[in-house]
C-alpha cells in the first residue's frame, strides 16, 4: 500500500455514470420536482387498481364501497377466513369418508391451514 487516499472525482466528473465516458446532464429543480409528482402519481393509480380488482373478488362489496380501503381490507380478510374454513370443513368431510387427502387428491396440507 502507498498509504495514499483515493482522490474525489472532480466535479467535472461528479454527473458520469458508471462506466460512461459522457457527461449526463443533471436535472433542475423543476424537473426533479415533475419526475416525482409523475412517480408518485403512477404508485397511487397502481394502489387504486389493486384495490379496485381486490374489491371484485371479494361478494360482499359493492362499487361504492370499493375505494374504502379499510372496509375492502377487512372484508378480505372476512372472505378469506370464510373460504378456509369452508374448505377445511370439505376436508374433513372427505377424510371421514376415508379419502386421504394428500395421497389419494395430490393436494398438500398445512397444521395451520389448508393449502
Amino acid at each position: 500500500m502507498s498509504g495514499r487516499l483515493p482522490t474525489p472525482p472532480s466535479e467535472s466528473n461528479s454527473n458520469l455514470q458508471h462506466g460512461s465516458t459522457k457527461a449526463k446532464p443533471r436535472l433542475s429543480k423543476q424537473q426533479q420536482q415533475q419526475n416525482h409528482a409523475g412517480s408518485e402519481t403512477r404508485r397511487r393509480q397502481k394502489l387504486e387498481d389493486g384495490w379496485s380488482q381486490l374489491a371484485d373478488l371479494i361478494p360482499s362489496v359493492d362499487r361504492k364501497e370499493a375505494k374504502k380501503i379499510g372496509l375492502v381490507s377487512e372484508k378480505a380478510i372476512q372472505f378469506a377466513s370464510e373460504q378456509l374454513a369452508k374448505r377445511k370443513r370439505l376436508m374433513e368431510a372427505l377424510e371421514a369418508k376415508g379419502v386421504n387427502i394428500e395421497q389419494d387428491l395430490g393436494i398438500r396440507v398445512s397444521s395451520t391451514h389448508v393449502l
